[in-house]
């Protein structure tokens, strides 16, 4: 399986839409327009973390797919910027 992250960049704003996403595998949601320094944001999160795996993979004993940045608090921590 892929074992990157993935974004999901949708118009549709729905709650269910959000779930589907992530139930599908999708590890951010982020819906249009796109706000730009959002996006970064949360890719960048998923850099750091990659960063972090790299430098510590002892401290890491999740897979990739059970990251520590879970898509609930990704979308929480970017919903209201």
């Amino acid at each position: 399986g892929y074992a990157r992250p993935i974004v999901a960049l949708t118009a549709h704003a729905m709650a269910s839409d959000k779930e589907r996403s992530l139930r599908a595998g999708c590890n951010a949601y982020l819906t249009k327009p796109i706000d730009a320094e959002r996006l970064l944001a949360v890719v960048g999160r998923f850099v750091e973390e990659r960063k972090l795996r790299l430098q510590h993979p002892n401290l890491f004993r999740r897979s990739a797919a059970e990251s520590a940045l879970d898509p609930a608090r990704i979308h929480a921590d970017y919903a209201a910027a």
